[in-house]
Formats: structure tokens, sequence, C-alpha cells
């Protein structure tokens, strides 16, 4: 009996220490999954923190890399309040403002508003209180047909004298050159001109 009462004891601490292994083991296993979602939390949540990190230098980036290039152009927008006349000028880059930034060429251009601004194509906007140099009167001027422009104040200066010969001319188109055709616009100008040629 002894050896049955002596077996009966080991077999109970067997059981038991089985048990408490079982438990610890239980415990350390879920601590352990536990730490290691918390370590992949904690590493995703840094790579997100670098990927904004990233997009944010590479934007600040793009934003302060646009400079011109030496092929851009450059267009001039001019809108006239006394005459209600819009000019557009496009001119190649002069080589000074080759490279330049926007904020070089709001400096550069402080009467101007930037409309577009890229590598390629620099558009500046502008509202001037005067006329427009594309007001003309055509005139006879000793027996050629002469272009004037017409300043701010109604005043006529001499542009050009075409080689048009008024004498050829009917007496009605002579009769309107002495009074004076006013065109406005070189394209009115270019065609009033080749009516007469």
């Amino acid at each position: 009996m002894d050896f049955m009462k002596k077996g009966f004891i080991i077999g109970i601490t067997m059981c038991i220490i089985l048990i408490m292994a079982f438990i610890l083991g239980l415990y350390l296993y879920q601590n352990n999954t536990a730490n290691i979602k918390q370590t992949e939390t904690k590493k995703m949540a840094e790579e997100e923190n670098e990927i904004e990190t990233n997009t944010i230098q590479l934007i600040t980036t793009s934003v302060n890399e646009i400079k011109i290039s030496p092929n851009a152009v450059i267009i001039f927008e001019r809108y006239y309040k006394k005459c209600g006349h819009n000019s557009i000028e496009q001119i190649e880059v002069p080589q000074d403002l080759v490279n330049l930034t926007q904020s070089d060429i709001e400096m550069k251009y402080k009467d101007y508003q930037i409309k577009k601004f890229s590598s390629n194509e620099i558009t500046l906007s502008k509202q001037e209180e005067g006329i427009c140099n594309e007001h003309y009167i055509l005139r006879e001027n000793y027996g050629y047909v002469a272009i004037y422009n017409i300043d701010e104040n109604g005043k006529e200066i001499l542009n050009e004298v075409t080689g048009v010969v008024t004498k050829y001319l009917p007496e009605t188109d002579i009769a309107r050159l002495r009074d004076g055709i006013k065109v406005n616009g070189k394209q009115e100008l270019n065609a009033t001109i080749e009516d007469y040629e």
C-alpha cells in the first residue's frame, strides 16, 4: 500500500507539474505573440511615417526644382483699360532668365501677375491704364498711303509711308484717306493696306 500511496502522490505531483508547465507555456506563447504583433504594428507605423516624409520631401523638391529652360518662351498679356484691347506678345526667353525659378521671375517682373509657370512657358499678365499701341490712322502723305499711330491724347505720329501710290486709287478711297481711315490692330491694318495694293 505504501507503494500505491507513493505512486499516487508521484502521479499527482507529475500532473500538477505538467499542468503548471502547460499554463507557463501558454502564458509565454501569448506574451510572445503579443510582443510580435506590437513590434510589427510599430514597424508598420514607422514605415508609413517614412513614406509620408519621403512624399513630402519629393513634393517640396519638385516645386523648388522648376526652372526656366533655355528653349522656353515668355508670353506677355496686357489689357489696356482705356481702349479695352488686349495685346499678346511672345518672345524667346532671354539668356539672363535661363534657370530662374518662379520666385525669381516674380521679383524681376513685379508689375506682372504670373498666370502660368513651367520650364518651357511663362505667361505674365498686366493691366495698363492707357491705350494700346495698335490704334492707327491711314492718310495720304505726298501721294502715298501713310500709316500713323494714334497716342493716348489722339495725336498722330507718322509710323511708316507705304509704297502704295494714291493717284491710282479710286477717288472715293483718296477722299477717305484725306479724312483719315482709323483701324485697330495689326490684322485690320494689314487687311486695309492689302485692299489698296
